[in-house]
């Protein structure tokens, strides 16, 4: 706004000083007797008035006039950021090995990759065996997050089992009184005993929580290592070398009945997302080409005298 000031102020002297030498040799005409016959002078004083008085104008409504713009890309008005619980199965079935190294290896990574995707969201950390466990609450602090995963192993919990229930509560407490976008992301082999979990998934839809789900294993039946046992694999009552496979339709139905995302991996994700470009915007359209069609008059004004 100073800038088209000075150059408002400065057309506004420079026309003031031409219609001083005006005056002044229509006066010094005048004192010699003599009739004034450049009208033509007049004319294009008159003009060049004309011409300040429409360029004042220009330049008054480009620099005070309101801004007309049209970004299509314009980012979101700020909202409150998502809340999301990330609950990873620490069960026997996950020590598993049909994906290298384990199975709760490859579920840790995944969740690694979830917190350092999910930005700025509060992100809270759970865990679920025959019983559950909230081990974090939701928090902003990334390093304790990733610290707690790395501690994880499986049976670390009192009760052993696999129910993919305790998976949704453990989820329902870290979010239930979050007042944003509320977000589950449960990684598992899908190993479930029973049902349970369609009746815990109720409770999670009448509170708005979306569940996305994924699911870490193979098909191929594959032996449990118990390194904390006296046998170095977990047996069947017969004393059979006890088998686990992969699950998959309890963790579709999850993610299917929430409006979530179910997806199946057997490889590392990517531990940061890779950068994106900047979306395109478009040029903004405001009064600026206004206050140039002012400036073009002013320098027509000084000249045309």
């Amino acid at each position: 706004m100073g800038l088209w000031l000075i150059g408002w102020m400065a057309g506004v002297g420079c026309a003031w000083w031409g219609h001083h030498q005006l005056r002044l040799e229509q006066a010094s005409w005048h004192a010699l007797g003599t009739p004034w016959t450049h009208a033509v002078d007049t004319r294009r004083f008159r003009r060049t008035m004309i011409v300040w008085l429409m360029a004042s104008l220009l330049m008054i409504l480009g620099g005070m006039g309101p801004r007309w713009s049209f970004t299509p890309n314009a980012p979101p008005p700020t909202t409150t950021p998502e809340g999301l619980a990330i609950v990873i199965d620490t069960s026997l079935s996950m020590a598993a090995q049909d994906v290298a190294p384990s199975r709760l290896h490859m579920a840790i990574a995944w969740a690694k990759a979830e917190v350092s995707h999910c930005e700025p969201c509060w992100i809270g950390l759970g865990t679920f065996e025959g019983i559950w466990d909230p081990i974090i609450p939701l928090t902003h602090d990334r390093a304790l997050l990733l610290m707690a995963m790395d501690t994880l192993r499986t049976e670390q919990l009192p009760i052993p089992g696999s129910e993919l229930a305790n998976a949704v509560d453990v989820g329902i407490g870290l979010l239930a009184h979050y007042p944003g976008p509320k977000r589950m992301v449960i990684v598992s082999d899908g190993e479930t005993h029973g049902t349970a979990y369609r009746d815990s998934l109720q409770d999670a839809l009448a509170r708005g929580i979306r569940i996305d789900t994924v699911g870490i294993g193979t098909t191929t039946p594959t032996p449990m290592p118990t390194p904390n046992g006296p046998d170095p694999w977990k047996r069947t009552p017969e004393r059979d070398v006890a088998l686990t496979r992969f699950q998959s339709d309890p963790l579709r139905h999850l993610a299917h009945q929430t409006g979530g995302r179910y997806r199946h991996h057997t490889v590392p994700p990517l531990a940061s997302p890779p950068p994106r470009p900047a979306p395109p915007r478009l040029a903004s359209l405001s009064f600026g080409w206004v206050l140039g069609l002012g400036i073009i008059g002013v320098m027509i004004g000084v000249k045309w005298p």
